[in-house]
């Protein structure tokens, strides 16, 4: 039915955006921008590093040091080798997925090498770990999404076509509608004649 299984890491395979969200909070405190858990969930869950980096400097008035998150490092990880755990039920929901999968996050590389091996889920996806620091524009490009599946798709089929040595037509767009989410409780659908909202 599926030809490919995608993955978001935190909240979906681990459990790590409650811890997340509280150290961010003191983080911030202490670089002098003080909001709450919920504030920080609103203005960041989902976002980019770079996009907080650069809300979090408009927010105090001055650019933060290259290595800005030395200093902090150390409290994320140490709160999440403290807590972290999967998300309940995901390895055997793995367990039963026989369509090939892998994982495709905001977060950066590194962070998510770190959770996922904390949480023994690293050697499920090794090799197949996607990040939006991998591209030019990583979330929030929701324009960017119906697009990205039907060339994936057409990638497949194209190289399997390549594999029998047969031709395979050109890609071609088709305009399925759209669909976003408007901060955490509206919403947006659009398709052909018919544009919902809520």
């Amino acid at each position: 039915m599926f030809d490919l299984v995608i993955f978001d890491c935190d909240g979906v395979l681990i459990d790590s955006e409650r811890i997340a969200v509280r150290v961010d909070a003191e983080v911030l405190g202490r670089l002098g921008w003080k909001l709450t858990e919920a504030e920080v969930i609103e203005r960041f869950m989902g976002r980019s590093e770079s996009y907080m980096v650069g809300e979090i400097e408009k927010a105090i008035g001055r650019p933060l040091g290259a290595d800005w998150e030395a200093e902090f490092r150390p409290m994320y990880r140490r709160a999440m080798e403290a807590e972290l755990e999967p998300v309940e039920g995901v390895a055997d929901a793995l367990d039963q997925i026989s369509t090939p999968t892998c994982v495709a996050s905001s977060s950066a590389h590194d962070y998510l090498r770190f959770t996922l091996g904390l949480t023994g889920l690293l050697e499920r996806f090794d090799g197949r770990i996607f990040s939006a620091t991998d591209v030019a524009n990583g979330k929030p490009a929701p324009g960017d999404a119906g697009v990205a599946k039907q060339q994936g798709k057409y990638v497949a089929q194209l190289l399997i076509a390549r594999s029998k040595s047969e031709t395979f037509p050109p890609f071609r767009y088709r305009d399925l509608g759209s669909i976003a989410a408007i901060g955490r409780k509206s919403a947006i659908v659009q398709m052909h004649w018919l544009k919902l909202t809520g």
